[in-house]
Protein backbone atom coordinates (compact mmCIF):
# COMPACT_ATOMS: atom_id res chain seq x y z
CA UNK A 1 0.00 0.00 0.00
CA UNK A 2 1.38 3.52 -0.91
CA UNK A 3 2.10 5.79 2.46
CA UNK A 4 0.45 8.73 2.81
CA UNK A 5 2.66 11.85 3.55
CA UNK A 6 1.22 11.51 7.30
CA UNK A 7 2.75 7.87 7.50
CA UNK A 8 6.55 9.31 6.08
CA UNK A 9 6.42 11.84 8.62
CA UNK A 10 5.41 9.60 11.53
CA UNK A 11 7.72 6.93 10.28
CA UNK A 12 11.06 9.43 10.55
CA UNK A 13 10.17 10.28 13.88
CA UNK A 14 9.63 6.63 14.58
CA UNK A 15 13.17 6.12 13.52
CA UNK A 16 14.64 9.17 14.90
CA UNK A 17 15.69 10.20 11.47
CA UNK A 18 15.20 13.87 10.54
CA UNK A 19 13.74 15.60 7.18
CA UNK A 20 18.12 16.39 6.31
CA UNK A 21 18.54 12.86 6.19
CA UNK A 22 15.44 11.83 4.09
CA UNK A 23 17.07 14.19 1.51
CA UNK A 24 20.09 12.97 1.93
CA UNK A 25 19.06 9.57 1.00
CA UNK A 26 16.76 11.12 -2.15
CA UNK A 27 19.35 12.72 -3.13
CA UNK A 28 17.66 16.27 -3.37
CA UNK A 29 17.48 19.31 -0.80
CA UNK A 30 15.51 19.29 2.30
CA UNK A 31 13.48 22.26 0.57
CA UNK A 32 12.37 19.90 -1.97
CA UNK A 33 11.43 17.24 0.81
CA UNK A 34 9.30 20.00 2.95
CA UNK A 35 7.66 20.67 -0.52
CA UNK A 36 6.82 16.91 -0.78
CA UNK A 37 5.07 16.80 2.73
CA UNK A 38 3.47 19.60 2.66
CA UNK A 39 -0.17 19.22 2.54
CA UNK A 40 -0.37 20.98 -1.18
CA UNK A 41 3.03 19.66 -2.75
CA UNK A 42 3.30 17.10 -5.25
CA UNK A 43 4.88 13.83 -4.33
CA UNK A 44 6.58 12.48 -7.43
CA UNK A 45 6.17 8.77 -8.36
CA UNK A 46 9.95 8.16 -8.03
CA UNK A 47 10.50 9.88 -4.97
CA UNK A 48 7.63 8.09 -3.33
CA UNK A 49 9.30 4.46 -4.91
CA UNK A 50 12.57 5.80 -3.32
CA UNK A 51 10.74 6.26 0.14
CA UNK A 52 9.09 2.91 0.25
CA UNK A 53 12.46 1.26 -0.50
CA UNK A 54 13.81 3.25 2.66
CA UNK A 55 10.86 2.47 5.34
CA UNK A 56 11.27 -1.11 4.07
CA UNK A 57 15.13 -1.09 5.13
CA UNK A 58 14.52 1.10 8.13
CA UNK A 59 11.20 -0.63 9.97
CA UNK A 60 10.03 0.27 13.13
CA UNK A 61 9.95 -1.88 15.72
CA UNK A 62 6.93 -2.77 18.25
CA UNK A 63 7.44 -4.66 20.96
CA UNK A 64 4.89 -7.43 21.10
CA UNK A 65 3.43 -6.90 24.76
CA UNK A 66 3.53 -2.87 24.28
CA UNK A 67 0.23 -1.67 22.59
CA UNK A 68 0.29 1.28 19.99
CA UNK A 69 -0.71 4.05 21.31
CA UNK A 70 -3.53 6.22 19.80
CA UNK A 71 -5.49 9.27 20.53
CA UNK A 72 -9.02 10.20 18.76
CA UNK A 73 -9.65 13.85 18.55
CA UNK A 74 -13.82 14.77 18.25
CA UNK A 75 -14.02 17.71 16.74
CA UNK A 76 -17.61 20.25 16.67
CA UNK A 77 -17.51 22.06 13.19
CA UNK A 78 -20.62 23.69 11.51
CA UNK A 79 -21.82 22.03 8.31
CA UNK A 80 -20.83 24.83 5.65
CA UNK A 81 -17.27 24.04 7.31
CA UNK A 82 -17.22 20.25 6.84
CA UNK A 83 -18.12 20.70 3.00
CA UNK A 84 -15.37 22.94 2.40
CA UNK A 85 -13.21 20.72 4.46
CA UNK A 86 -14.31 17.94 2.41
CA UNK A 87 -13.89 19.65 -1.28
CA UNK A 88 -10.51 20.11 -0.23
CA UNK A 89 -9.83 17.02 0.31
CA UNK A 90 -11.50 15.81 -2.82
CA UNK A 91 -9.32 18.02 -4.58
CA UNK A 92 -6.05 16.65 -3.24
CA UNK A 93 -7.20 13.34 -3.70
CA UNK A 94 -6.90 11.83 -0.30
CA UNK A 95 -9.44 11.02 2.44
CA UNK A 96 -10.41 13.38 4.90
CA UNK A 97 -9.20 12.24 7.69
CA UNK A 98 -5.49 12.10 6.10
CA UNK A 99 -6.08 16.22 4.59
CA UNK A 100 -6.55 16.83 8.37
CA UNK A 101 -3.83 15.53 9.76
CA UNK A 102 -1.27 16.39 6.98
CA UNK A 103 -2.34 20.08 7.78
CA UNK A 104 -1.94 19.50 11.44
CA UNK A 105 1.22 18.01 11.18
CA UNK A 106 2.14 20.82 9.18
CA UNK A 107 1.51 23.27 11.27
CA UNK A 108 2.93 21.82 14.27
CA UNK A 109 6.09 21.21 12.14
CA UNK A 110 6.20 24.95 11.34
CA UNK A 111 5.90 26.28 14.75
CA UNK A 112 8.99 24.05 16.01
CA UNK A 113 11.01 25.94 13.04
CA UNK A 114 10.11 29.19 13.93
CA UNK A 115 12.63 31.30 16.66
CA UNK A 116 11.80 31.06 20.63
CA UNK A 117 13.29 34.65 20.63
CA UNK A 118 12.66 37.53 18.74
CA UNK A 119 15.89 38.85 17.24
CA UNK A 120 14.86 42.56 17.72
CA UNK A 121 14.51 43.54 21.43
CA UNK A 122 12.50 46.99 21.91
CA UNK A 123 13.97 49.67 23.67
CA UNK A 124 11.85 49.90 26.85
CA UNK A 125 12.45 50.52 30.32
CA UNK A 126 12.25 47.49 32.41
CA UNK A 127 11.45 46.10 35.92
CA UNK A 128 13.81 43.70 37.61
CA UNK A 129 12.23 40.57 38.00
CA UNK A 130 13.17 37.78 40.73
CA UNK A 131 12.81 35.18 38.09
CA UNK A 132 15.54 36.72 35.92
CA UNK A 133 13.54 38.09 33.26
CA UNK A 134 12.90 41.42 31.98
CA UNK A 135 9.11 42.77 31.81
CA UNK A 136 8.19 46.47 30.13
CA UNK A 137 7.61 49.66 32.12
CA UNK A 138 5.26 52.06 31.41
CA UNK A 139 5.45 55.68 32.12
CA UNK A 140 2.71 57.70 33.48
CA UNK A 141 1.70 60.48 35.19
CA UNK A 142 -0.63 60.52 38.82
CA UNK A 143 -2.52 63.52 37.72
CA UNK A 144 -3.54 64.45 41.57
CA UNK A 145 -4.46 63.10 44.86
CA UNK A 146 -8.19 61.90 46.03
CA UNK A 147 -9.36 62.55 49.54
CA UNK A 148 -10.79 58.81 51.02
CA UNK A 149 -12.47 60.45 54.15
CA UNK A 150 -14.47 63.62 53.77
CA UNK A 151 -14.48 65.38 50.94
CA UNK A 152 -11.30 67.61 49.72
CA UNK A 153 -9.75 69.48 47.07
CA UNK A 154 -7.86 67.54 44.23
CA UNK A 155 -4.13 67.96 44.04
CA UNK A 156 -3.32 68.92 40.08
CA UNK A 157 0.48 68.55 40.69
CA UNK A 158 1.39 65.89 38.38
CA UNK A 159 4.34 63.63 39.22
CA UNK A 160 5.57 61.00 37.24
CA UNK A 161 5.59 57.01 38.04
CA UNK A 162 6.74 53.88 35.63
CA UNK A 163 4.26 50.90 35.98
CA UNK A 164 3.95 47.62 34.30
CA UNK A 165 0.97 48.00 32.33
CA UNK A 166 0.20 51.15 29.74
CA UNK A 167 -2.95 53.17 30.63
CA UNK A 168 -6.29 52.27 28.78
CA UNK A 169 -8.48 54.39 27.19
CA UNK A 170 -9.76 56.87 29.33
CA UNK A 171 -7.85 55.43 32.28
CA UNK A 172 -5.62 58.43 34.83
CA UNK A 173 -3.90 57.53 38.17
CA UNK A 174 -4.41 59.08 41.31
CA UNK A 175 -2.93 59.29 45.01
CA UNK A 176 -5.65 58.57 47.37
CA UNK A 177 -5.04 60.23 50.67
CA UNK A 178 -7.01 58.82 53.88
CA UNK A 179 -8.07 55.70 55.76
CA UNK A 180 -12.18 55.66 55.02
CA UNK A 181 -11.29 52.54 52.27
CA UNK A 182 -9.02 50.05 54.16
CA UNK A 183 -8.27 47.76 54.28
CA UNK A 184 -9.29 47.58 50.30
CA UNK A 185 -7.63 50.89 49.29
CA UNK A 186 -4.55 51.51 52.19
CA UNK A 187 -3.77 55.42 52.66
CA UNK A 188 -1.51 56.86 50.27
CA UNK A 189 -2.07 54.06 47.45
CA UNK A 190 -2.16 54.60 43.76
CA UNK A 191 -4.63 53.52 41.54
CA UNK A 192 -6.31 53.38 38.03
CA UNK A 193 -9.31 55.13 37.74
CA UNK A 194 -11.30 55.11 34.57
CA UNK A 195 -13.38 58.66 33.54
CA UNK A 196 -17.66 58.01 33.66
CA UNK A 197 -18.79 60.34 30.81
CA UNK A 198 -21.98 57.82 30.71
CA UNK A 199 -25.13 58.93 31.46
CA UNK A 200 -26.10 55.91 33.07
CA UNK A 201 -25.10 55.48 36.75
CA UNK A 202 -23.00 52.64 37.70
CA UNK A 203 -24.02 49.48 39.63
CA UNK A 204 -24.28 49.82 43.23
CA UNK A 205 -21.04 48.54 45.05
CA UNK A 206 -19.13 50.10 42.32
CA UNK A 207 -15.99 52.55 43.58
CA UNK A 208 -16.70 55.68 42.54
CA UNK A 209 -15.16 59.34 42.43
CA UNK A 210 -17.60 61.06 43.10
CA UNK A 211 -16.98 65.23 42.64
CA UNK A 212 -19.52 68.29 43.86
CA UNK A 213 -18.51 71.31 44.73
CA UNK A 214 -17.25 70.47 48.50
CA UNK A 215 -14.64 68.16 46.35
CA UNK A 216 -13.27 65.16 45.17
CA UNK A 217 -13.76 61.63 46.85
CA UNK A 218 -13.33 58.38 46.35
CA UNK A 219 -16.31 55.89 47.72
CA UNK A 220 -18.50 52.63 47.35
CA UNK A 221 -21.47 53.90 45.76
CA UNK A 222 -24.50 51.82 47.68
CA UNK A 223 -28.47 52.30 47.35
CA UNK A 224 -30.29 51.89 50.39
CA UNK A 225 -34.09 53.54 51.60
CA UNK A 226 -34.21 56.51 53.54
CA UNK A 227 -35.97 55.80 56.83
CA UNK A 228 -37.34 59.29 57.02
CA UNK A 229 -38.81 59.47 53.47
CA UNK A 230 -39.46 56.01 52.28
CA UNK A 231 -37.15 56.43 49.31
CA UNK A 232 -34.63 54.57 47.31
CA UNK A 233 -31.47 56.97 47.31
CA UNK A 234 -27.91 56.41 46.64
CA UNK A 235 -25.17 57.16 49.28
CA UNK A 236 -21.28 57.22 49.39
CA UNK A 237 -20.38 54.83 51.30
CA UNK A 238 -16.25 53.90 52.83
CA UNK A 239 -15.33 50.43 53.81
CA UNK A 240 -14.04 51.56 56.97
CA UNK A 241 -17.03 51.49 59.36
CA UNK A 242 -14.66 54.05 61.31
CA UNK A 243 -16.09 56.68 58.87
CA UNK A 244 -19.68 57.94 57.99
CA UNK A 245 -21.41 57.49 54.78
CA UNK A 246 -21.46 60.94 52.45
CA UNK A 247 -25.12 61.66 50.89
CA UNK A 248 -24.13 63.35 47.49
CA UNK A 249 -25.75 66.76 46.74
CA UNK A 250 -27.42 68.33 44.32
CA UNK A 251 -25.07 69.01 41.12
CA UNK A 252 -22.07 66.50 41.98
CA UNK A 253 -20.86 63.76 39.64
CA UNK A 254 -19.30 60.47 39.27
CA UNK A 255 -16.45 61.89 37.57
CA UNK A 256 -14.43 57.87 37.60
CA UNK A 257 -14.52 54.27 38.77
CA UNK A 258 -11.80 52.52 40.46
CA UNK A 259 -10.28 49.67 38.01
CA UNK A 260 -7.07 48.71 40.32
CA UNK A 261 -4.78 49.65 43.12
CA UNK A 262 -1.01 49.73 41.64
CA UNK A 263 1.07 47.15 43.55
CA UNK A 264 4.56 47.09 41.32
CA UNK A 265 5.67 50.81 40.30
CA UNK A 266 8.31 53.36 40.52
CA UNK A 267 8.82 56.93 41.11
CA UNK A 268 10.05 58.50 38.15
Amino acid sequence: MTPTKGDVKHWLKAIGKNRDWLAMECGTEKGTVNNWLSPSGPFPASAMLKIQSLMSQYKTVQPEDEPVQTNRLVLEITEERMRKYERAASEKGVPLRQWLTDLADEAAEERQLRPTHSPLVPLVRQFPSHAGHARREYSTQIIGNIAAGSLAESDTVPSTIYMERPLGKNEYVVRVEGKSMEPLIPDGSLVIMRRHTAPSIPKPGTIVEYNDGRGVTLKKLIRRTNAETGKTEYVLQPINPAFKDITPMDGGSISGIYMETLVNYRKG
